[in-house]
């Protein structure tokens, strides 16, 4: 954590550095009007904006006028004086903050207008923090309006209410997902831009009165203020977590988290780069000072931070902004400013009117506690519970590797559901297209998703103790999603839910309630902050509510939920399939007494970075719902996940061969050496998009062939055999036979690929898979499965001197191998084009899963596998017990296994990957390297197959040695019966 502020450090001249801090000229153009003064890093907010003229002068309105004081504290709100101001429910810090952040947003401190027209490609802005239309904030806060108070809607709007409404409310079916509906934002924009703005962008009549009779309705204004004590609450919890004491520090916060983002520092699409790039910088202040750094130390390194990663065309603007604070005077947009004497603002503690702790809603749940944080609370609630499950000891010893998935497949087969409620977005880039780039970061930034304090038209509002009323409303229901510590290091981590409030429970049982899970892709592109509908939906539960009996009897006391869960059940077997966790659980779900182990979908879980976040929809099937989803809609909780990828590189056995090379072995590579610094996501989409095989088999009908990451380790080459090469395309994407292979797809002669199944799924194209131990263990859903068709040319006769004959056409051919019977050949022979879309395959799978994949063949993990594996790992009882074609094939014919693919030329795919490897730019890769198995394993130098004997040894994974050995210790057939 950082060091804490001494007492008393206060005074601006104790920093040895601050008074070389010397404000940046103004950008070229920058001048007093409402284009210069727009706070241009604003999550409302993209571009320059318009000066609008004052509705009640009919001029710009001029700061170098002198405010009117407040004899005690500062100015006074800039409102028509009719009556008590909504911000008069604010503490004088709190309206300090917004007074100087309002000013800078919209050039009229605290006022409640501020309408400007589509001069930023927004529709219009609007309110105390311009509240913006396309993105979303303003939006939400009109049908907050519309919802709360009909009336007052009606009467702002006047003849035009009803139209309006309409456009407010207007949603469509949602392309993904018909069933479902959107925000028309298409409808929604075209109205701004042909009703509501002229030709030159500004707000027509009547639309002009209507929002300033809204500016001057207290319904609206008691919305905004609404949204902006979020944001509050958000600026204190940064205090707290940098042990900042003052007003001046307050002010800064708020400041800061308006302009970039109530997650600024820690929001998941930063990957902790903030985090540590402001760590660093604190620690090297703090050396070069010698000492533990004051509040405005503090404050000034961090404005330096959030100026640096800012979009380069406002970091100066930004800069200067925020170390305004720090110096306490100074130009903003061009304008002379003074903290203490325009606003008030002193060193001394902050003052609150309301000292509770800032929002739970806000607390990043993988920082560490914080004493006024829901952890106490949550580890008091749960520990009866852990007790009695600690007995079952679920996990804590478990040695097994994460992942593993016994005999189901991850979603092989399944149509994962979707949620069924609405969501809207609530960003300013909705709808266009993201740049992963990590040259973004900063633009990202600007365009934060972070808008958690805007109300959605389902946001439960502030609950007050003991407030009744005759019909529920929406402040009479309560629920949340809170991290648990894990105990003693142990693993999976554990989220549990706790519903604080249900009014139909909390005097009498409400029964059957449902509970969904889901595993929610936030700040993620194109993901469910734009589209709840994108999320995963990972369980469904029954569960009951009812009175709890600790509130009863302790009624009013903080922290005790007023209702208690029970009966928790799963609800959906199709869902259990894919994400219950039968043993190494990604994390525990609490519900109640009951725990659910669950896995977080394999096709996400490398994308998550550090951690994925969970949501949930609860509903009491009575019409009341509460629905935690996406940032737009509430909080979600935020569950550590482990390194996949480290546990993919560290499989027993893959890389601690004791034969392997390491100079020419380079299966596992980072796959990102290769990209010369540029984005994987982006190379995936462009290789696909580039390469013909691909490309093609990615939209034939039927085909499966996504480009999101997946948890991937060996990629294996299967051979069709017998009857193989009967057309360019035997096997079609599309076919219910090919479907029904235990593969991802169809490699043809001719290069097209039939992609039956994309590569996140489990497809178990190998016995040794679902039959070894060994294999459920380590290799179960970590393998792509891939079939080759091959030119067979059967039955060849040897030469007169006993040579074997030529193969016919062997230009055509990458791969030339045979096979000896009776004095003749059968030869193997697969295309050039087939090697070239093998290795296009193979690059394209490994970027998916970050990492070189591990190459090897079918019978390379089927060889002997019964007698040199299977008599071995089970007992003469599970061997006679065990049913099925498998099982028998052990039993009466064990030396019946596959030997494909036959006398495949393995360097010849190595060499093509290395060449197009090579063509990327980044890492070289040395001439003669290989990907996994040694080429000897597979077929001898001059091309002949070496076959699955019944004598050999299966030593998979091990791959390195280039001579297949036998096992000497083999058991005899029949000795199941002695």
């Amino acid at each position: 954590m950082f060091t804490r502020v001494r007492s008393g450090d206060s005074g601006q001249a104790e920093s040895p550095f601050l008074q070389e801090l010397q404000p940046l000229p103004p950008a070229p153009g920058d001048r007093f009007d409402r284009g210069a003064f727009a706070n241009l890093e604003s999550p409302f907010l993209h571009g320059e904006l318009s000066v609008p003229a004052s509705e009640e002068s009919g001029r710009t309105p001029s700061f170098a006028e002198e405010p009117e004081l407040d004899e005690e504290w500062g100015l006074e709100h800039d409102l028509p004086q009719q009556g008590p101001s909504p911000l008069d429910a604010l503490s004088p810090s709190e309206l300090k903050a917004v007074r100087i952040t309002s000013t800078f947003e919209t050039g009229r401190a605290g006022s409640f207008g501020g309408l400007t027209g589509n001069f930023d490609g927004q529709g219009l802005s609007f309110g105390l923090m311009n509240f913006a239309w396309k993105a979303g904030s303003l939006h939400t806060l009109l049908k907050a309006f519309l919802r709360d108070h009909p009336a007052a809607f009606a009467s702002v709007f006047g003849p035009d209410a009803a139209r309006f409404q309409d456009v407010v409310s207007a949603t469509k079916p949602d392309p993904d997902h018909p069933k479902r509906r959107v925000r028309d934002l298409d409808l929604q924009m075209d109205f701004a831009r042909k009703v509501l703005n002229d030709s030159a962008n500004k707000i027509r009549k009547p639309w002009s009165d209507h929002f300033g009779r809204l500016e001057r309705s207290p319904e609206f204004s008691q919305i905004q203020v609404g949204a902006v004590r979020k944001a509050l609450e958000r600026a204190r919890y940064w205090c707290n977590y940098f042990g900042l004491k003052s007003e001046r520090a307050f002010v800064f916060m708020f400041d800061l988290v308006s302009s970039h983002g109530g997650a600024w520092l820690n929001a998941p699409k930063f990957h902790d780069r903030r985090r540590n790039i402001l760590r660093s910088m604190l620690a090297a202040k703090e050396k070069q000072t010698g000492a533990p750094l004051t509040e405005l130390e503090k404050l000034e390194v961090i404005a330096r931070m959030i100026a640096a990663v800012s979009d380069e065309r406002w970091r100066a603007k930004v800069l200067v902004r925020k170390l305004w604070f720090v110096k306490g005077t100074g130009k903003v947009h061009g304008t002379a400013w003074d903290l203490r004497r325009d606003f008030g603002v002193t060193d001394a503690p902050p003052l609150f009117d309301h000292e509770e702790s800032p929002a739970e809603s806000f607390l990043d749940d993988r920082e560490e506690p914080q004493p006024w944080g829901p952890q106490a609370e949550l580890d008091g609630q749960l520990e009866p519970f852990r007790r009695r499950h600690d007995e079952e000891s679920y996990g804590a010893d478990d040695d097994e590797s994460y992942g593993a998935n016994d005999d189901e497949s991850y979603g092989a087969e399944e149509e994962w559901g979707q949620p069924e409620t609405e969501g809207y977005a609530c960003s300013p880039s909705e709808g266009e297209e993201p740049d992963d780039g990590p040259a973004r970061e900063a633009a990202l930034d600007d365009e934060s998703l972070d808008d958690t304090y805007v109300e959605e038209e389902d946001e439960e509002l502030a609950f007050e103790e003991g407030q009744e009323s005759e019909a529920p409303s929406l402040a009479d229901y309560g629920a949340r999603i809170v991290n648990n510590k894990p105990r003693n290091g142990a693993k999976p981590a554990e989220v549990a839910l706790i519903v604080d409030r249900w009014a139909h429970a909390e005097r009498n049982k409400l029964r059957g309630a449902r509970l969904e899970i889901y595993e929610c892709d936030i700040d993620e592109p194109n993901r469910s902050d734009r589209a709840t509908a994108t999320n995963v939906r990972m369980a469904e539960l029954t569960l009951d509510l009812e009175p709890s009996a600790e509130f009863l009897a302790n009624p009013g006391r903080a922290g005790i939920p007023r209702v208690t869960v029970s009966n928790a059940k799963w609800a959906n077997p199709t869902l259990e399939k894919s994400y219950k966790a039968k043993r190494n659980a990604d994390f525990l779900l609490w519900v109640g007494t009951k725990v659910f182990p669950l896995w977080i979908p394999r096709q996400d879980i490398l994308e998550e970075g550090n951690a994925a976040e969970i949501g949930f929809v609860l509903d009491d099937a009575q019409g009341h719902r509460i629905e935690r989803t996406s940032i737009a809609l509430g909080q979600t909780a935020a569950v550590s996940i482990p390194d996949h990828l480290r546990i993919l590189l560290t499989i027993p056995g893959r890389f601690d061969d004791p034969l392997r090379d390491a100079t020419l072995e380079l299966d596992g590579t980072n796959f990102d050496e290769f990209l010369r610094g540029g984005n994987r996501r982006t190379f995936i989409s462009k290789w696909l998009d580039e390469h013909a095989a691909l490309k093609e088999a990615a939209g034939e009908p039927g085909a499966e062939l996504e480009t999101g990451d997946i948890l991937k380790a060996w990629f294996v080459i299967h051979d069709v055999g017998v009857g193989a090469s009967l057309s360019d395309k035997r096997f079609k994407a599309s076919d219910a036979a090919t479907k029904k292979g235990a593969v991802h797809g169809f490699l043809n002669r001719a290069g097209y690929f039939a992609a039956t199944h994309d590569l996140v799924t489990n497809r178990q194209g190998t016995v040794y898979e679902f039959m070894s131990k060994n294999g459920l263990k380590q290799i179960n859903g970590r393998t792509i499965n891939i079939e080759t068709v091959p030119d067979i040319q059967a039955d060849v006769p040897n030469k007169s001197d006993g040579t074997r004959g030529e193969p016919s056409n062997p230009g055509l051919y990458a791969s030339i191998g045979y096979r000896r019977k009776s004095g003749k050949v059968t030869y193997y022979k697969w295309t050039k084009a087939a090697f070239d879309a093998l290795a296009d395959l193979y690059i394209f799978a490994s970027a998916r899963a970050r990492h070189l994949l591990t190459i090897t063949v079918h019978k390379e993990m089927d060889r002997n596998l019964a007698q040199s594996i299977l008599w071995r790992e089970y007992s003469a009882a599970e061997m006679r017990a065990g049913s099925g074609k498998h099982w028998n094939t052990a039993r009466d014919h064990p030396g019946d296994y596959h030997g494909d693919p036959y006398g495949f030329n393995v360097q010849a795919l190595y060499d093509r990957i290395t060449a197009k490897l090579n063509a990327l730019g980044g890492r070289q890769m040395p001439a003669g390297a290989r990907y996994g198995i040694h080429p000897r394993r597979v077929s001898k130098a001059d091309g002949e197959d070496i076959g699955n004997g019944d004598s050999q040894k299966n030593s998979f994974p091990h791959q390195s040695d280039p001579t297949v050995r036998n096992d000497t210790g083999l058991k005899k057939k029949g000795w199941w019966n002695t």
